[in-house]
């Protein structure tokens, strides 16, 4: 294989596998995520954070660049629950100091149609990967289901 296609790999962080017609260039560019998906990404790491291995580490690396890529989505989401939400009130009639959308009320139209804008920006999170087989006997299979994205075979 040509030494300055090695050399540009290793630069890049991709692996370079040479096959008899193409030469196959695989990692250079991480995967792209919406804000509502890497919302839902960071939904799913919460169980796995109070782990202390390396799905722990995983967890809580990826949801601090998962926070930071969606940073803006997230304020502005709380804003426009605040905007359009009401007080959520507790089995005992008194505020429980948090705020809710009722699902399928004119308010909660309103905030999907503004929110809209914002949830579909695409981002290139650098996220950190573990192989499956560090995941066995650590995470649940609905663990790995719902942090499929954070998994890859052989090595990470």
């Amino acid at each position: 294989m040509d030494k300055g296609i090695e050399s540009l790999a290793t630069a890049l962080g991709a692996s370079v596998t040479e096959s008899k017609q193409s030469i196959e260039i695989e990692n250079i560019i991480p995967d792209e995520y919406s804000n509502t998906q890497m919302e839902q990404m960071l939904i799913a790491l919460e169980p796995l954070l109070d782990r202390r291995d390396i799905v722990g580490y995983a967890a809580a690396r990826n949801t601090r660049v998962l926070r930071a890529e969606a940073l803006e989505y997230l304020k502005r989401r709380d804003e426009l629950i605040a905007q359009y939400g009401e007080p959520e009130l507790g089995d005992d009639g008194l505020p429980t100091g948090r705020t809710q959308l009722r699902i399928g009320s004119d308010e909660h139209k309103a905030f999907c149609r503004e929110i809209e804008m914002y949830a579909n920006i695409k981002h290139r999170p650098n996220l950190f990967k573990i192989t499956y087989a560090d995941a066995i006997g650590k995470m649940t299979g609905n663990e790995i289901l719902a942090c499929e994205w954070m998994l890859v075979d052989g090595d990470a």
